[in-house]
């Protein structure tokens, strides 16, 4: 009786686990992984002469990981995003 209890209890524990520490971060990889394969097939097809550049924060050290704690660029992410869907309904008339 007490065997099945246990081992019950030990395979819940173990699924429970492995759904909530390893299937976000292979899921998380696997997005990653993903946008990186585009973002190289778009450098690869624009030109260099557009003058777009590349605006993006590297933090090393200490710092990477405070922000990477603090999750720094993803609340600059939302900011950059909130402020550019503003501005774009300013154009729209009656929309206040």
């Amino acid at each position: 009786m007490f065997r099945f209890l246990f081992m019950f209890f030990g395979m819940k524990a173990l699924l429970v686990t492995i759904v909530t520490v390893t299937f976000p971060i292979i899921f998380k990889n696997l997005f990653v992984w993903i946008i990186e394969k585009i973002y190289q097939i778009v450098e690869y097809v624009l030109p260099d002469n557009l003058g777009i550049s590349n605006i993006t924060l590297e933090f090393t050290g200490l710092a990477a990981y405070l922000a990477e704690q603090l999750m720094v660029p993803q609340c600059l992410a939302i900011l950059i995003t909130a402020m550019t869907i503003r501005s774009i309904l300013m154009f729209v008339p009656f929309v206040k």
